[in-house]
């Protein structure tokens, strides 16, 4: 897992400017309230001199301990949508919050909350640059179009965990959905919904707002539910398309068998292995839902590196 972030990378980054750090992780991490990890967090950082904490993603539970004891919290947010924006936490003067979407950076701005910075994703060049393949693996990651990612049908897909939905609800949503892949530039599905189809959606995943989140309801259905299974549609639809024409490769964790066209490769490491399916690809294909500026996941990963920071 340590590599799955780019933690080495943002490692490297901190070197270079002569930062030292120590690397951290507890299991609670990712609790809004847990006084195992305020205990384990308070002594961590008595044991030595430190001026800030940094995290891929943000965690509500570094804050307050961050706010505890007067360091800076830097956070680099790279999920998209990420529920734990939404803690009241989100305020605390101690939060540095760089987000990479800049519609939600945007719309927390807006909201006058002054913790949330917009920063475009990063990449180590200088490493990549320095990538060869060799001969041996060329024609595994060679193709003339690649797509390294989730379709998201696997088991944590909450749209096809809903059982028994009635007629009405499926048409509803259905109806949504096929509106939003037709729209440019604006998602309406958090708005579009109605209480009756909140109250389904939820009473049948049994969603909830986080702990001292102010997260809705319709914000919850809107963008872990619908989207998520829009994403699925929108890759699915344009792997199949592509794949009639060109030889295409798909490197996923799941088996494809709607997609008879595709060489599916299986799951690759993104760190060491990604980097050389981009490099052999005539086309690597970076697919998001096209009529959506924010609200779609882009990335979920489950252990998030973190870092004390000598200045």
């Amino acid at each position: 897992m340590y590599k799955r972030q780019g933690k080495p990378d943002m490692i490297s980054a901190f070197e270079s400017y002569h930062i030292n750090i120590q690397l951290f992780n507890h299991e609670k991490v990712k609790a809004y309230h847990c006084q195992e990890f305020d205990d384990f967090f308070d002594n961590l950082v008595a044991s030595d001199c430190y001026n800030a904490v940094f995290s891929f993603n943000y965690y509500p539970a570094i804050s307050n301990g961050c706010n505890r004891n007067g360091l800076k919290y830097l956070s680099f947010v790279y999920d998209s949508p990420l529920v734990a924006l939404y803690s009241y936490t989100l305020i605390n003067p101690c939060n540095y919050v760089f987000l990479f979407d800049q519609a939600s950076y945007l719309k927390f701005a807006r909201s006058g909350i002054t913790t949330v910075y917009y920063m475009p994703l990063c990449a180590n060049t200088e490493r990549l640059s320095e990538i060869r393949t060799s001969q041996e693996v060329q024609h595994i990651v060679s193709s003339d179009v690649s797509f390294v990612g989730s379709l998201y049908n696997e088991g944590h897909n909450f749209f096809d965990r809903m059982q028994n939905m009635d007629e009405y609800t499926r048409g509803f949503i259905d109806a949504l959905m096929d509106s939003q892949r037709k729209i440019n530039g604006y998602f309406f599905l958090e708005e579009a919904l109605t209480p009756n189809i909140i109250q389904t959606i939820t009473d049948a995943l049994h969603l909830a707002p986080q702990p001292d989140g102010t997260e809705t309801y319709a914000y919850l259905c809107a963008n872990y539910v619908i989207a998520r299974k829009l994403t699925s549609l929108e890759r699915i639809d344009t792997l199949s398309l592509v794949s009639k024409y060109f030889y295409t490769k798909l490197y996923t964790h799941n088996p494809t068998p709607q997609l008879p066209n595709i060489h599916n490769m299986g799951a690759v490491d993104y760190y060491d292995v990604m980097p050389h399916i981009f490099k052999n690809s005539k086309i690597n294909l970076n697919i998001t839902l096209r009529s959506i500026h924010s609200g779609i996941p882009l990335r979920a990963f489950d252990i998030m590196g973190l870092s004390l920071i000598h200045i």
